[in-house]
This record gives structure tokens, sequence and C-alpha cells, in this order.
């Protein structure tokens, strides 16, 4: 099932704003983290399943379901940018813009987006 929803996820996110979303969420989650930013319980999970899979994926060989590891790739990747972001700090805003450009929601967009949906989350 997990397989399944991943390889829909990239095959609909032709704009790329998926991945920006995920970028720009862990760069927001990290960079705020001070601030106690109210990122709602599951999105943090799923920002978290996407870094230990990238972690686990760099130790191993690359998996028999190329198909699967692009895709899942292509999610740990955006959450990988926006937490180099952080290391960055006179350029990290930017990082996630400027790499998930063909996206046309913006940076503030995504985040109005987060927090509107974020009481449905509780």
């Amino acid at each position: 099932m997990a397989h399944t929803v991943v390889n829909v996820l990239k095959r609909m996110d032709r704009d790329e704003c998926f991945v920006k979303a995920l970028c720009l969420i862990q760069l927001r989650e990290v960079s705020n983290a001070a601030q106690k930013y109210r990122l709602p319980k599951d999105l943090k999970m799923i920002l978290s399943a996407l870094k230990i899979s990238a972690n686990r994926r760099k130790s191993k060989l690359p998996s028999p379901d190329e198909e699967l590891s692009s895709a899942l790739v292509t999610l740990e990747d955006a959450v990988q940018t926006g937490l180099n972001a952080c290391a960055n700090p006179h350029s990290n805003t930017t990082i996630c813009e400027q790499r998930y450009s063909i996206c046309p929601a913006s940076r503030e967009d995504i985040y109005a987006y987060i927090d509107l949906i974020y009481d449905y989350f509780l």
C-alpha cells in the first residue's frame, strides 16, 4: 500500500509542489524549533519516516524495485534539502524555492495551507 501511495504521489506531482512543500515544511520545522512552530503530528511522523528511510537507504544496496526507489528518493531528497537549507542561514529560505521552482505555489502559500489544515490533524 505504501509503495503504491509513494508512486502515485510522484506521478501526480508534475509541478513538484508536494516535494517543495516537504522541503519548506522541514526547513520551517528546524529553523523555528525554538519558537515551537505548530506542525501537525502526522506531518512530523511523515518527515521523520522519510529521514529514517533516507538514512537506511544510504547504508544499504539499492532496492530491486527501482521505480519505488526513484519515487521514494524524490521525497527523501526534498526533506534532506530542507534540512541542508538550515545550515545556510543566508539563503535557507530560497534553497527549496530554487530547487523546486517549477511549482507555482509560493512559500507563503504552502505555509498558509499547512496552517489552514493544522486543526484537522488534531
